[in-house]
């Protein structure tokens, strides 16, 4: 059961993945998010799935932090 909400849980990220004007967040421009998602892939192949969905989620706040730090540097740089 806990597989299937994972499986879920990756599939509503991806839709709902964060795209700005130059184009999409790359995972080396967050390394964060990078690390969080390993981790997880290697609890999932331990067999620890509640701990690779906390990575998960991790995962998920170290890549909205990466968007909010982004678009607030792009934000500071726009004069009006």
């Amino acid at each position: 059961m806990l597989v299937v909400g994972v499986l879920l849980l990756a599939a509503t990220w991806l839709p709902a993945r964060p795209v700005h004007a130059a184009g999409e967040i790359f995972p080396a421009a967050c390394p964060g998010y990078v690390s969080h998602l390993r981790r997880a892939r290697s609890l999932l192949a331990d067999g620890d799935r509640a701990a690779a969905v906390s990575e998960l989620e991790q995962a998920k706040a170290a890549l909205e932090s990466c968007v909010r730090d982004e678009t607030d540097g792009a934000a500071t740089g726009v004069v009006g």
